[in-house]
């Protein structure tokens, strides 16, 4: 496409005409928005950055022991499960319903 340009210019004479003109209103809308573009990079990289480091330095002790916590929770439902399956599979040969726990049955009932 370009060269079609500069081929049809050329050849009309008109790109020597013209040229100064062009390379005028690019240098005056050009410049000024890759300055505006460069600013806005440097800016989104300095954001990233902060975010990026003050998320390693700032943790909230309060939060790490609550997810401590839920974790600790977690494993201790893990090992109840583990082991209602293990005596649920020692009992019973063959399919039964699972044993509900009492606080889910009032839930239900």
């Amino acid at each position: 496409m370009a060269d079609f340009i500069h081929s049809w210019l050329s050849s009309t004479g008109a790109f020597e005409d013209v040229f100064p003109e062009m390379f005028a209103m690019m240098a005056v809308f050009g410049i000024p928005i890759i300055a505006i573009l460069t600013a806005h990079q440097r800016k989104m990289a300095q954001i990233i950055h902060e975010r990026h480091n003050g998320q390693q330095q700032a943790v909230d002790p309060r939060l790490m022991a609550e997810l401590a916590s839920l974790r600790a929770e977690i494993g201790r439902l893990r090992d109840v499960v583990n082991q209602q399956v293990l005596a649920h599979d020692s009992t019973y040969s063959g399919f039964t319903p699972p044993v509900v726990p009492e606080q889910q049955q009032e839930v239900r009932g």
